[in-house]
């Protein structure tokens, strides 16, 4: 099965590593200084960063031969123009504490597009292409590091069949009950048992890997080891915890999709209630992106400009 083959039927895939070992140290190190400085957040946006080198150096990743050649591969394979999507975020220690994070951290990308008609429409539509890219600095250990995701659950939402969404999406609906409602009793069982009664599964790829998953999929951050759940400091609400420096996760993350999706994204993400639209996010990431990687704005732009133009 090929990559686009596995991303269209079990609704992720790994691709190639793009990041050498060498970029990997530079970024861990120059990203904990950066997150330092800026009072250790969860995540920034890579407008934020002062640090020209690091932000030179993640852009000229997402300009390499590796991902835009993917991307040409990806939308010969369903016949649809697909490119990234500008908002290029870094996340440091996104963590769920089993015991208390709502859901057990499992989510779909996709939830708010869920909750209006237009968007749910569209998710259903077999032209619907969205999802998000990662790329992971570290293993996935002990300490979490990467992404768990129950294969094939974007096809729940494809379906329009009530009842069969329903009872597939019965399991994980009990799951979460345990959790919230018997927590005690929850953590007292292996993750191991809920992993393999929803069929789930935890990605493992090298360091600097390409890692694709659909926006309907249900995943999470791969939680952190029971054993070691006393050496991390949890803010479980919020998805955080602070965890020994060496073992400190970040992850790099952007959106990709066709324009058919991209309009369902932005109609739910402009129509929130929130102190900034989508949109202005948005034009400070091509800005700033024009200004650091012009090669890579002019594609990105060409790819999203009608799309953008409808929300202005």
């Amino acid at each position: 099965m090929t990559q686009f083959e596995s991303f269209k039927k079990n609704g992720f895939c790994i691709g190639s590593k793009v990041i050498s070992e060498k970029e990997i140290v530079f970024l861990r190190k120059s990203l904990n200084r950066i997150f330092s400085l800026k009072g250790n957040p969860k995540e920034i946006n890579l407008f934020d960063i002062e640090d020209d080198e690091t932000v030179n150096l993640i852009y000229k990743i997402y300009a390499s031969d590796n991902i835009k050649n993917f991307f040409i591969d990806l939308s010969k394979f369903y016949d649809h123009k697909i490119n990234l999507i500008p908002r290029f975020i870094i996340q440091r220690n996104y963590h769920v504490d089993r015991k208390n994070s709502p859901g057990v951290g499992w989510h779909r990308d996709c939830a708010g597009e869920l909750l209006k008609k237009y968007c749910k429409d569209k998710i259903s539509n077999q032209s619907y292409i969205f999802g998000k890219m990662g790329i992971y600095l570290q293993h996935n250990s002990e300490y979490g590091g990467s992404i768990d995701l129950i294969p094939n659950s974007h096809r729940i939402l494809i379906s329009k069949n009530f009842i069969y969404r329903k009872l597939k999406s019965l399991k994980l609906f009990l799951i979460t009950k345990f959790q919230k409602f018997l927590p005690l009793i929850y953590t007292k069982l292996p993750e191991k048992i809920f992993m393999e009664t929803l069929n789930a599964k935890r990605l493992y790829p090298e360091p600097g890997s390409l890692v694709l998953w659909d926006s309907r999929i249900i995943h999470r951050g791969s939680p952190i080891d029971d054993k070691n759940k006393f050496q991390a400091s949890f803010k479980p609400k919020e998805f955080f915890a602070e965890v020994p420096k060496e073992v400190t996760k970040f992850s790099l993350y952007v959106d990709f999709g066709n324009n058919f999706a991209f309009d369902s994204y932005m109609y739910d993400r402009n129509n929130r209630d929130l102190q900034k639209k989508e949109t202005e996010f948005l034009n400070r990431n091509l800005s700033h992106l024009q200004k650091h990687s012009p090669n890579l704005y002019s594609v990105i732009n060409s790819h999203i400009s009608p799309t953008i133009k409808k929300y202005q």
